[in-house]
């Protein structure tokens, strides 16, 4: 199945919903003690509720016959009764509601942390299919959908089976006229499923219809630089998906209520009959006014649930619409390297080495064949090439961004399938060249991944990174916020952002891709100081010249395959000749 969510296909069937309940209620939830309990406690209300359901209408009956009394009294002792039946099932709802929601909320929390953990986790090739604006979104809108499915199934499906089943039973033994119950009820029941599932279609097509008004919008007011000099252009085409959203919604809105006309037509030509049926029953002195009162009371016991649950019903497909999408995001398969740990080491003097490299985004286009590549430990080296000739790829390859199709790659002369997430990332450090902030503070994103980082810490790597200057100018020094994806400081300020964080994290490999391109010579010529100096090997692709006079190395990127471009003139520490920049 494709990743993109817009193209998840919007039904209702059998595997979906059990799809959904092994999605809620998973092996971890249900070993927590908690969680038992809380379950045993709402499932013994569920119970209390079905009995209280049934007998409430058999002691009246009971009552009313005994007392032996005439009609107007009868009826306020049904009334009397129904109404305690009425609050009693109301308190015992509410009562449910209390215990199962804080297991609702351990479910949307492990279901959201699951999503996150699972996307962070895929291939980057499949990363690049999603639309994250309408990840967020159905993530956003589960919350919504894990309470309506989980009350629901519980507090509403089982429960009103069983009350349907009873009052059905109660009813047909009362008299012939209780079979048009069952024609009724299952004609009803089917209605509902078929028109759930017309209705599920509108809504998933209008559901698209905001997923696309919502990552419109943002990126119109991310790009309304791009945007201002085409304001006429880009309010009409606004306004366009607009339109076409509410005229969705529309359709929906439409069906849903269709369909409780429908349903309501039925249901009450079925309930009327049945009481027509007990009425001529008393008046042939076949039934006494306590079987009345006793069959009244089950046809409310069996028909208002029902009722709920049609009214609810919405809020169950309309969760499916949002699960299924949750469930297409898990239908991606994890990125694992094909390759078993490996007893092979290659020479440990080298930092990094590519033995035989293949790599393609896709089955059309090779990016790069059978490349090998060797850097020492301690090597400045530059990559440079056109564009789309592939720097970015291997740069991404070498920080185990992407995977070779075939071929290995070594880490200070281990295989890199040997060697954990924590011991890479403390190994090596990567800022590729589309890199973002986060939307919090400046100390945020300049100590990520780190803990306990001082002050004076920062202020030292913010003077490495000539930042000093312009954090002192804000209001909030450090805890400052950057504004989405950094929009608050310049190409320059982001980049000096992400090289301090390097600085801060000091690691053994440092790849840097077109990071320093928005920097003025000056800056550069500081900063790379300061990186080399600090970090034993770095790699960094480039498209500035002036770079190129204090690597060891130079490698040209041409046709899938590296040249050296230059030969090794520096026979001494790079960092002699950043003057020369």
């Amino acid at each position: 199945m494709a990743p993109g969510l817009s193209r998840v296909k919007m039904d209702l069937n059998f595997t979906v919903f059990k799809q959904s309940f092994s999605l809620f209620f998973s092996s971890k939830l249900l070993k927590d003690p908690t969680v038992r309990t809380r379950g045993m406690i709402a499932i013994l209300l569920v119970l209390i509720d079905i009995a209280v359901v049934s007998l409430i209408p058999y002691c009246t009956k009971q009552i009313v016959d005994a007392l032996s009394i005439n009609l107007l009294n009868s009826v306020w002792i049904a009334l009397f009764f129904l109404s305690i039946f009425w609050i009693l099932d109301k308190i015992l709802s509410h009562i449910q509601d209390i215990i199962l929601f804080p297991v609702i909320n351990r479910m949307i929390r492990g279901i959201t942390h699951a999503v996150v953990d699972h996307i962070h986790q895929i291939p980057l090739t499949d990363y690049k299919k999603l639309s994250i604006s309408e990840v967020i979104n159905c993530i956003r809108r589960i919350s919504l959908s894990a309470r309506a499915f989980i009350k629901i199934l519980l507090l509403l499906i089982i429960p009103t089976t069983f009350k349907l089943l009873i009052a059905v039973m109660i009813t047909i033994k009362a008299g012939l006229f209780g079979w048009l119950l069952v024609p009724g009820i299952l004609i009803s029941l089917m209605l509902l499923y078929k028109g759930t599932q017309w209705y599920i279609a509108a809504r998933g097509s209008a559901w698209q219809a905001s997923d696309m008004v919502t990552l419109s919008i943002h990126d119109s007011l991310l790009n309304t630089k791009i945007v201002r000099p085409f304001h006429a252009f880009e309010m009409e085409k606004i306004n366009s998906i607009l339109s076409t959203e509410a005229n969705l919604w529309n359709t929906t809105n439409i069906r849903l209520h269709s369909i409780y006309i429908f349903i309501g037509i039925l249901l009450g030509t079925t309930l009327g009959a049945v009481l027509i049926g007990v009425i001529q029953a008393i008046h042939n002195q076949t039934l006494t006014i306590g079987d009345f009162v006793f069959l009244k009371g089950q046809l409310i016991a069996a028909f208002l649930p029902l009722r709920a649950f049609s009214m609810e019903f919405r809020q169950l497909a309309e969760s499916m619409v949002d699960i299924k999408k949750i469930l297409s995001i898990f239908e991606i398969p994890l990125e694992e390297n094909i390759k078993k740990p490996s007893t092979l080491v290659k020479a440990p003097e080298n930092a990094i080495e590519v033995e035989n490299a293949s790599f393609s985004y896709d089955a059309q286009k090779s990016i790069f064949s059978h490349l090998s590549l060797s850097i020492k430990k301690g090597e400045k080296i530059a990559i440079i090439g056109k564009n789309g000739s592939g720097k970015s790829a291997l740069i991404n390859l070498l920080a185990n961004i992407y995977k070779p199709l075939v071929g290995s790659l070594y880490i200070n002369g281990q295989p890199i399938e040997n060697l954990t997430p924590n011991t890479l990332s403390a190994l090596i450090h990567f800022i590729p060249q589309d890199f973002r902030l986060f939307n919090k503070s400046l100390r945020y994103n300049m100590t990520y991944g780190m803990r306990g980082v001082s002050n004076d810490a920062l202020l030292q790597v913010a003077k490495d990174v000539d930042l000093l200057d312009t954090i002192e100018h804000m209001e909030k020094g450090f805890d400052t916020l950057v504004g989405e994806m950094g929009t608050k400081l310049s190409g320059g300020e982001k980049q000096k952002v992400a090289l301090a964080r390097a600085l801060l994290l000091k690691p053994e490999i440092l790849l840097l891709d077109e990071t320093t391109s928005s920097l003025n010579n000056e800056s550069e010529k500081k900063i790379l100081k300061v990186l080399f100096s600090s970090i034993p090997t770095v790699i960094l692709t480039s498209h500035k010249t002036s770079i190129l006079g204090c690597v060891h190395k130079i490698l040209k990127m041409q046709d899938g395959t590296l040249h050296v471009a230059i030969p090794p003139v520096l026979d001494t520490d790079p960092t002699a000749f950043i003057h020369g920049i």
